[in-house]
């Protein structure tokens, strides 16, 4: 494998690294604004 497949193959790991992250957090927060939380105490995260 030569160095540039793997400049290739690390890129296409950043691109979708990036693009998961970005629509994870698209819908997340299009989750919350349907319906935001009615308990924060409980809310795993806090």
């Amino acid at each position: 494998m030569d160095g540039g497949m793997l400049g290739l193959i690390e890129m296409a790991l950043v691109l979708g690294l990036t693009l998961g992250l970005g629509v994870w957090q698209l819908v997340s927060v299009r989750r919350a604004m349907r319906d935001p939380p009615k308990r924060d105490r409980d809310d795993p995260g806090a």
